[in-house]
């Protein structure tokens, strides 16, 4: 069985250093108590910009096959609409454990999404996987405290 290729280190730090926004609330959310409610908001929020970031991803790649996936070009839109709603939500109503959890579901659907994707570095589906489990943990965690 040949080995996955190597995580390139730059992608690999890029995507550690993604992550740590996602812990970084959780955490201070729970430390910090009476500024819960801002933290969890500021961590949904990024989670919206993630996600609309990775379906910016797919959908950069699906514009790079000739011809143009039309199918992965269209639910490539679905996720930053989605995210947007749900940031969206919680300002105007405030954050909620179940738009926290909605948005780890939202994060999910993506990687696994991510880790089927056709035409993509070999070692892409192994990143995707750890830095799903990471942003996931932390907004369920976020959703906990």
């Amino acid at each position: 069985m040949p080995k996955t290729p190597r995580i390139p280190a730059l992608v690999a730090a890029y995507g550690v250093a993604g992550v740590i926004p996602f812990w970084a609330c959780a955490v201070a959310a729970a430390v910090f108590a009476p500024s819960r409610e801002a933290l969890l908001q500021a961590q949904l929020v990024y989670a919206a910009a993630i996600l609309s970031f990775l379906a910016g991803a797919r959908f950069a790649a699906a514009i790079q096959r000739q011809p143009v996936e039309a199918t992965t070009l269209s639910l490539s839109m679905v996720p930053p609409v989605l995210a947007w709603a749900a940031a969206g939500a919680g300002a105007a109503l405030g954050y909620s454990a179940g738009l926290g959890l909605g948005m780890a579901a939202g994060l999910a659907v993506q990687g696994v999404w991510d880790r089927r994707a056709p035409g993509l570095p070999a070692w892409y589906p192994r990143l995707r996987l750890w830095l799903t489990l990471g942003a996931v943990s932390a907004l369920t965690v976020g959703a906990l405290v």
